[in-house]
């Protein structure tokens, strides 16, 4: 995978999805991290890829 395009995702949605994984640290434990979660069906980081960078357009295009 070189390039997909993933919607941000809502904190509350993040941590829902992540706790029915059977994680059981909360999403709200890492605030301090900078956490951005982000993804969809069929759309997120390769099988052996989740190393690599998420990276976001800013509004100026940049």
């Amino acid at each position: 995978l070189r390039e997909t395009i993933v919607p941000i995702v809502r904190e509350d949605v993040c941590e829902d999805r992540w706790m029915s994984q059977n994680n059981t640290v909360p999403i709200r434990v890492w605030k301090n991290y900078m956490i951005i979660c982000a993804g969809s069906m069929g759309h997120d980081a390769g099988r052996g890829d989740s190393g690599g960078p998420l990276m976001m357009k800013a509004s100026d295009g940049r």
